[in-house]
C-alpha cells in the first residue's frame, strides 16, 4: 500500500470527498439496516404485508456495508484509509492552518493496517471472498465459515475509525466541516402509511361484508324462486 499520486491541494480534496463520502455510506446503510431490525416488533404486521420487499432491502444493506467496508479498508494501492492517510503523510504540507502530528499520524495508519490489526486482516478476507468474488471452497462446503463473519460490534467500530479519521482529516483541511447526520428513520414514515392503509381496508371491508351476503342471499334467492 502506497501513497496516491496527487500534485495538487484540490486533487487532495477530491480524495478526502470520496473517502469520506464512503464512510458516510457505510454509517447510513448500517444505521438504516440496524433501525429496520428494531422495529420489527412495532411493525410487524406491516412488514408482513410485503415480506419479500423488506427480506431483499435487510439483504442489500448488509451487501452495500460489506462494500463499502472492504473499500475503506482495501490494503492495495487504490483509495482506502490507509492509502489515504499515507498520501496525509506525504503532503502534509497542504495542511496550512494546522500541523500533523506524525506519531498520531503514524498510529492511525497502523490501526487499518491488516499486519497489525487481526479484525482489518478480517475485513480483507472478508472482502476477497466473499464481497467482491466468491470463494469456490466456501460455496463447495455449503457454509460460511466464522471467520468471514463480523459481529454488530465489530462492523460498529470499523465505520465509526473510518467515520473519526475522515471526520479529523476534513476538520483540519477545510474551514468548515459538516458532521454526518443519520435519516435511518424516514422509513417508519412509510410503513405509518401502509398500516392506516391497513386499517382503512379492515374499515371498508366491514362496512362491505353485509352488503355482500345480501347481496349473495338475493341471489340465491332468485335462482331458487326460478
Amino acid at each position: 500500500m502506497k501513497h496516491a499520486d496527487v500534485s495538487s491541494r484540490a486533487e487532495f480534496e477530491r480524495l478526502l470527498d470520496q473517502i469520506s463520502n464512503d464512510a458516510r455510506r457505510a454509517n447510513d446503510s448500517w444505521n438504516l439496516l440496524c433501525e429496520i431490525k428494531k422495529a420489527n416488533k412495532t411493525f410487524l404486521p406491516e412488514f408482513r404485508v410485503s415480506p419479500d420487499f423488506w427480506a431483499i432491502t435487510r439483504d442489500s444493506l448488509r451487501e452495500v456495508v460489506g462494500v463499502y467496508l472492504g473499500r475503506l479498508y482495501q490494503q492495495d494501492n487504490s483509495l482506502s484509509l490507509g492509502n489515504f492517510l499515507l498520501t496525509v503523510k506525504k503532503h502534509k504540507s497542504y495542511f496550512t492552518s494546522v500541523e500533523i502530528d506524525q506519531k498520531e499520524l503514524d498510529k492511525e495508519i497502523q490501526s487499518v493496517a491488516a499486519k497489525s490489526s487481526p479484525l482489518i486482516g478480517t475485513v480483507k478476507s472478508i472482502r476477497d471472498k466473499v464481497v467482491a468474488h466468491r470463494n469456490t471452497d466456501l460455496i463447495i462446503q455449503g457454509r460460511r465459515e466464522a471467520r468471514y463473519h463480523l459481529s454488530h460490534d465489530e462492523v460498529k467500530s470499523l465505520i465509526d475509525r473510518a467515520l473519526a479519521i475522515t471526520g479529523k482529516y476534513s476538520r483540519m483541511f477545510k474551514s468548515s466541516y459538516i458532521p454526518p447526520t443519520s435519516s435511518a428513520g424516514d422509513f417508519e414514515t412509510t410503513l405509518m402509511y401502509v398500516r392506516e392503509g391497513m386499517a382503512a381496508t379492515v374499515k371498508r371491508r366491514k362496512r362491505e361484508t353485509p352488503r355482500e351476503v345480501k347481496r349473495y342471499l338475493e341471489t340465491v334467492e332468485t335462482v331458487t324462486t326460478k
